[in-house]
């Protein structure tokens, strides 16, 4: 039993240990990113607020919830990065793009429209769901009504 636990203790010091490791690589690349392609980095860290706004608002938020947020920003952000990347990458670039209103609206809107529909789409199936339920139970109670009528007159019929 002692064992046990010591393997257990030891299973999770070693997963704490990649978590670790796994964390500082990312920090690693983060900074490299940062260092090498700045504009880049500025251009998606505005253009992506709304993702990272929706992970800082609700940290135990649904990962569907953030993923249609990220998702929607990111592909609306991919324009704006490509242009940046072919005019050379330059501080100047990126932040004319982000003076275009177009730009972030395109962005922003995305993100609030993915968490608009992340919101209102369950509420709208559950509308559904309920009326589709109300209207089979009235359905079965009218059968089982006429069906009770039936069988008691031809009950009453019998001798």
């Amino acid at each position: 039993m002692a064992e046990a636990v010591h393997i257990a203790g030891a299973q999770r010091s070693t997963n704490l240990g990649r978590r670790g490791s796994a964390l500082w690589i990312q920090g690693l690349a983060c900074g490299a990113a940062l260092t090498f392609a700045a504009p880049t980095v500025l251009l998606l860290g505005i253009l992506l607020a709304p993702a990272l706004v929706c992970l800082l608002v609700q940290p135990r938020i649904e990962r569907g919830l953030l993923r249609a947020v990220a998702v929607a920003c990111t592909a609306s952000s991919l324009s704006p990065v490509w242009h940046l990347w072919l005019a050379g990458d330059r501080f100047e670039q990126a932040l004319a793009g982000l003076s275009d209103p177009f730009v972030l609206l395109l962005a922003w809107g995305a993100g609030a429209s993915a968490w608009a529909l992340c919101q209102v789409i369950p509420v709208v199936l559950r509308g559904s769901w309920d009326m589709q339920t109300a209207s089979r139970v009235r359905t079965m109670e009218t059968e089982l009504k006429t069906l009770n009528e039936r069988w008691l007159l031809e009950d009453a019929s019998e001798p």
